[in-house]
């Protein structure tokens, strides 16, 4: 049953997954059902990573981080605490006012998330999403209660069938999106969305559209191209099992002299595997 969120979201991931920075992730499962997953990310100059350490047991999903700034956060999902309710609490120490309570509640053709902060003038955001017969209508709201004022509305309404879908999203006063994603055949997918913004000044108009296709052996490449020139490319590969590398770069059409941006991402859920490699090329 899709939420709200899901509204332009085949669209959104098919245009979206770029990234400039060089990253790198290596995984690993104790015989307790401990997962942990060492991060690490290169932005500029500036280098940073985090622990992440998560556990499944039935109903409930712990999972705490750890950064390179030393905050903590602690991620606790409940998901048989009802029929259809699912709640996560999550908070960062020593960050007081980051706690947060988040539900989710599927019932029939509707879904109804929420969130609150848990401090003394909580921020309080709702969605619902109805669906049936491929068609999903949904609207959500901000609201915060130090300001008194309603902060965000939004709507969406989408249509998927089973090669295309076709959404459409507004704020109610600025913004109006529509986007368009169309499976042409298995290996292919292409796609786009226009968006138009009315700010006080100016009324302006972007676009972007894209595609991507399978090649043999699981490879995937991905292109888009919006109104401002930027041409963004991505080549992904499982190099082995459970070993994902991921290669991003960007080229202004409109002005070449710049230069490309690139981006590299490995991915290796086994830590094993990943000490054995290294030690194979020292």
């Amino acid at each position: 049953m899709p939420a709200f969120g899901d509204i332009g979201k085949a669209c959104k991931d098919l245009l979206g997954g770029f990234q400039y920075d060089q990253k790198v992730s290596v995984g690993s499962k104790t015989a307790s059902g401990v997962t942990f997953t060492a991060k690490g990310k290169k932005k500029g100059e500036a280098v940073d990573g985090d622990i992440v350490a998560e556990y499944k047991t039935k109903g409930v999903q712990l999972e705490g981080t750890i950064n390179s700034s030393s905050k903590l956060n602690v991620t606790s999902t409940f998901s048989d605490l009802a029929p259809g309710l699912k709640c996560v609490l999550s908070g960062a120490l020593p960050d007081k006012d980051s706690g947060k309570l988040a539900f989710t509640y599927v019932k029939d053709m509707f879904t109804f998330k929420g969130d609150i902060g848990l401090r003394g003038s909580p921020k309080i955001a709702a969605n619902v999403c109805a669906a049936k017969d491929g068609v999903a209508v949904g609207g959500s709201m901000a609201y915060d209660s130090k300001k008194g004022c309603v902060t965000a509305v939004n709507t969406g309404v989408q249509y998927a069938a089973s090669d295309y879908t076709v959404a459409l999203d507004t704020n109610l006063t600025t913004d109006v999106k529509v986007s368009y994603m169309h499976k042409v055949s298995k290996e292919l997918t292409v796609g786009g969305e226009i968006g138009r913004k009315c700010e006080k000044s100016a009324i302006t108009t972007a676009f972007t559209i894209g595609g991507q296709y399978k090649l043999e052996g699981g490879a995937l490449t991905k292109a888009t191209l919006n109104n401002s020139g930027l041409l963004n490319a991505l080549y992904q590969q499982e190099l082995r099992a459970k070993t994902t590398g991921i290669i991003c770069a960007q080229i202004d059409t409109k002005c070449l002299d710049k230069g490309a941006k690139f981006g590299l991402e490995l991915k290796e859920q086994s830590l094993q595997k990943f000490l054995s490699s290294v030690k194979s090329l020292l």
